[in-house]
């Protein structure tokens, strides 16, 4: 049985990251967390959005078990800032990231 979540928190700005190691390269991947999830083991995962099959919605889930982990939008680089864009498919428009345009 999976742990039950105690507590949730904001998580403003953060990402998820992992590396592809698709084709041979190790790219880097940014998923949005969209919140800070506490259970009652007292672990803390970010939750990230994922598409289920066709009809079924989204769903907050921890990430996966990849070589990655958490970084603060300040924290990236501005390479970093511009692949989160492009691979976690944010805007301006979607988000309270100052200078996202």
């Amino acid at each position: 049985m999976d742990a039950k979540i105690i507590s949730t928190a904001q998580a403003d700005n953060w990402f998820f990251y992992h590396f592809s190691h698709e084709n041979g390269n190790d790219d880097l991947t940014f998923h949005r967390v969209a919140v800070w999830a506490t259970y009652e083991t007292g672990e803390t995962k970010g939750l990230v959005s994922v598409t289920l099959k066709a009809n079924e919605g989204q769903r907050l889930v921890p990430p996966p078990a990849l070589d990655g982990g958490y970084i603060q939008w300040d924290e990236m680089t501005k390479e970093q800032q511009e692949k989160a864009i492009s691979s976690a498919k944010i805007s301006g428009r979607n988000t309270a990231i100052v200078g996202v345009k």
